[in-house]
């Protein structure tokens, strides 16, 4: 059996932030528990579990997630909120979402150069936006990259897709080259705002699978954050230990488990995608 006692601490400085931090407290009590019991909290040596959030967002009313990281027994490791949906809730989960596909925004394409049916990726100026009615409601956008103009096509848009969109607007969007009704156009792009020259990505951008209200750029921006995090070769030994490893790859001329893994997150350009789903 065990006993604690919570408590939240919020500084009120960082209230608007919504940072927090969770300390709970442990003992053991009543009867003796069997080793494997023991093992489990150690609340002898650990007597404080604690958890120091990192974010706290509203995702609608009365629902909130929270990130941040959680100390067990000595060791820190950051909590996963939201991608419990899709079966994640550690670090190495995580590491092994593996993706879908890839696409490829390492480098931009003159408008002049494309081609009907082919994804690409442009970047330019909006110079043109409007609201068509007919022959149904979308709204539709022209950009221009200098060598020639491109049309944006959405059927269903928010107002804050309008003013992402603006006129002089500069951004870099992505999809299928397709016939419109007044010349090339894109149905829906992947749109992003962005500086004029602003660097691209040096490697392919994964596509994950994902669920409802789970979004592309949080998965990503969470395995970025679990591949840059400094104790990730430690949660890969624990996922793998060396011992293992070592009786199912007998031989040395296979990559680390951690570059292997960075690899499959991050391909570079050239990379062999075929081989890689």
């Amino acid at each position: 059996l065990f006993r604690s006692r919570m408590s939240m601490p919020m500084q009120k400085s960082r209230l608007g932030r919504g940072l927090a931090s969770l300390i709970g407290e442990t003992a053991s009590t009543g009867p003796r528990l069997p080793p494997e019991g023991e093992q489990l909290l150690n609340a002898a040596k650990f007597p404080t579990i604690t958890f120091k959030s990192t974010s706290f967002k509203k995702k609608k009313k009365n629902l909130y997630t929270m990130t941040g990281n959680l100390t067990i027994k000595g060791i820190t490791k950051p909590v996963l909120s939201g991608l419990h949906k899709l079966g994640i809730h550690d670090v190495q989960g995580l590491l092994l979402h593996m993706p879908l596909r890839y696409v490829d925004e390492t480098h931009i394409s003159a408008v002049r150069e494309l081609r009907l049916g082919e994804q690409a990726q442009v970047e330019g100026e909006i110079i043109h936006l409007e609201v068509n009615y007919k022959p149904r409601k979308s709204l539709i956008a022209r950009l221009s990259d200098g060598s020639g103009d491109i049309f944006l096509r959405f059927l269903n848009f928010y107002p804050s897709q309008q003013k992402q969109m603006a006129v002089g607007s500069h951004i870099r969007v992505r999809g299928e080259i397709r016939e419109g009704y007044q010349g090339a156009e894109i149905v829906h792009p992947t749109v992003r705002a962005v500086i004029p020259e602003a660097p691209l990505p040096e490697s392919l951008t994964p596509v994950y699978p994902a669920s409802a209200g789970i979004s592309q750029t949080m998965i990503r921006k969470a395995v970025l954050k679990a591949l840059q995090d400094a104790s990730l070769k430690e949660s890969l030994a624990e996922f793998l230990p060396t011992k293992l490893m070592a009786e199912i790859l007998p031989t040395n001329d296979w990559p680390q488990l951690q570059d292997a893994i960075t690899y499959l997150h991050q391909p570079p350009a050239d990379a062999d995608t075929q081989s890689l789903l």
